[in-house]
Formats: structure tokens, sequence, C-alpha cells
């Protein structure tokens, strides 16, 4: 069985490299919430707004290729740029990658609106 996540990885380690490709792909509107205390299942959450279907693509390909370059691997990926929506499921961040219209149907900034937002 394939290692998910290598031992020089940790969350926030993994966190950043996220945020750095997201900005040099960018990504619009990033927020980072810290989760630790409100989930048992990940310690944060990324969110980013992209401008067309190939940019979501484009930025979940490059967290993607950053983070397997730190050692790091996808447990689950769910959506295709065409619905609007990609989550990456990376256990101790999950990152959202939604076209602007998507974004504001579900509402995930909402949602979390009480959970501390990080700034990296």
């Amino acid at each position: 069985m394939a290692e998910i996540k290598s031992e020089k990885l940790n969350s926030r380690l993994l966190l950043e490299t996220a945020v750095a490709a997201v900005r040099e792909k960018q990504g619009r509107d990033l927020a980072v919430f810290d989760v630790r205390r409100f989930s048992s299942v990940t310690d944060y959450q990324l969110v980013v707004s992209a401008l067309s279907t190939p940019h979501i693509k484009a930025l979940y390909n490059a967290v993607r290729l950053a983070v397997k370059d730190s050692g790091g691997l996808c447990c689950h990926k769910s959506g295709e740029p065409d619905s609007g929506w990609i989550v990456a499921d990376y256990l101790d961040v999950v990152m959202h990658f939604f076209d602007q219209d998507t974004r504001r149907r579900y509402a995930l900034d909402e949602l979390w609106a009480d959970v501390p937002r990080v700034e990296i």
C-alpha cells in the first residue's frame, strides 16, 4: 500500500506548499480555516476561487504537483473542473477549488464564519 504522507510533510508545511502553488497560479479569494478545534478528521480547510474551468484544473494540478514534490499525496479527489468544484483530501488539509458561482452557492465561507482564519 502506498504511503499517503511522508514524515517530513506536517499539516502546516502541506498548507504552506498548497498556498504557494495557488498564489503562483493566481487563485482568487484564498481563505484558509483552522478547523483543528472543530474537526477530528482534518486540521485546515483551504478554499480558493478560479476564474474559469481551465483555471480550476490548473490550480488543482499546481497544488497536486507541488505537494507531491514535497512528499505528500492526495488521499481522495472528488469533482471535475466542469462541475465548478474539485475537492482534494490530503487528510490534514482539505482543499476546495471552486468557480466563483459554485463557491457562492455552497457558501463554505459562511459555514465557517466563526472558525479562525489562517494568514499565510
